[in-house]
């Protein structure tokens, strides 16, 4: 059997998902290609949406090479993104 991609599944719908790790919580939120950093954040919550300044963004692989937040940050990876973050 091929082996499938981590975002294939949502490909054929315009959708990815945005995964979320905090405490024991981990979740994969499910948005559309093309929406900015608020829209994306009221996936989660309503109130996210209205509230959201900045996004902060690491890209997949990148955190996976670092191993964690902390590591990306260290090496420069981790970024803040405007409100008209895609």
């Amino acid at each position: 059997m091929p082996a499938i991609g981590r975002t294939s599944a949502w490909s054929p719908c315009r959708t990815r998902g945005s995964p979320n790790c905090g405490g024991s919580q981990r979740r994969a939120w499910t948005t559309h290609v093309g929406d900015t950093a608020p829209k994306a954040a009221g996936v989660i919550h309503s109130d996210f949406e209205r509230g959201v300044i900045k996004a902060e963004t690491v890209a997949y692989n990148d955190l996976v090479q670092c191993g964690s937040v902390a590591g990306a940050r260290e090496k420069g990876l981790y970024r803040m993104e405007g409100r008209e973050y895609v």
